[in-house]
């Protein structure tokens, strides 16, 4: 946190080197003197970080409220400091959006993971609401979240306005809906049904892709040392060549 302040700190291993080193390489892109917001932004959503390490106390016993917090705060966060990292200056409208972006995608994420972080103790809405029985009542008001927060988005000027909004539902809602085939409990059948009338992909196609690559993620976690064009390469395969050929 000190060095994103500002103060010139003396690395103690590897890692903090290339933080550090990243800090500077913003510094020298935008001067501190002319982009306070940027790293205001930087030191929140390092704090976010360290706050959201509080999901993954099993001796919490966090309420939704709190679980909510966090998880927009962390995730409103870390697109906003993108936003600042491309941008320099943003708009009150850019802020918004992209603070609500961040949340929306924090959520989806959180709903792709939801049977892991059960598992693992990390607490979050989705976990939480499984086990009072309301995922399906989470996920629909994630859907229309999303549907308020596209529209928030300040695309008017934007020659592609259309484009965007539309390349971002698509993208967000199909999460959603391969998250919603993973789970085989917390959704009535009558859900499941009127979700599949508005996906491009069948039921028995986005079960036989999340088998297919639970399977290629079986098989790179047994990888040690492995490159990302590697892990690219295990994903892409059609399944005619092993992964041990790699």
């Amino acid at each position: 946190m000190d060095r994103l302040k500002g103060n010139k700190l003396i690395p103690h291993d590897f890692y903090e080197e290339k933080v550090f080193r990243l800090v500077e390489i913003i510094e020298e892109c935008y001067p501190r003197r002319y982009y306070y917001c940027l790293y205001q932004s930087l030191q929140a959503i390092n704090s976010s970080q360290v706050d959201s390490l509080k999901q993954f106390d099993k001796k919490n016993n966090r309420t939704m409220e709190e679980i909510i917090k966090i998880s927009f705060k962390k995730g409103g966060l870390s697109v906003l400091t993108d936003a600042y990292l491309i941008k320099g200056t943003l708009s009150l409208d850019e802020i918004i959006g992209a603070f609500g972006l961040g949340i929306a995608l924090q959520l989806i994420d959180d709903l792709q993971d939801v049977k892991q972080d059960k598992r693992s103790g990390n607490s979050t809405i989705f976990t939480f609401s499984q086990s009072d029985h309301s995922l399906m009542d989470a996920t629909v008001k994630l859907l229309n979240f999303i549907k308020c927060i596209i529209d928030l988005l300040p695309t008017e000027k934007s020659p592609y306005k259309e484009k965007i909004e539309k390349v971002l539902s698509i993208n967000c809602y199909l999460l959603i809906f391969f998250s919603i085939s993973r789970l085989s409990t917390g959704y009535t059948r009558s859900f499941s049904d009127k979700i599949a009338v508005y996906s491009p992909f069948s039921p028995t196609y986005m079960k036989n892709f999340n088998s297919k690559l639970n399977s290629k993620w079986s098989s790179i976690k047994k990888l040690k040392n492995i490159s990302a064009a590697k892990i690219f390469a295990i994903l892409l395969e059609d399944g005619s060549s092993k992964v041990c050929s790699l």
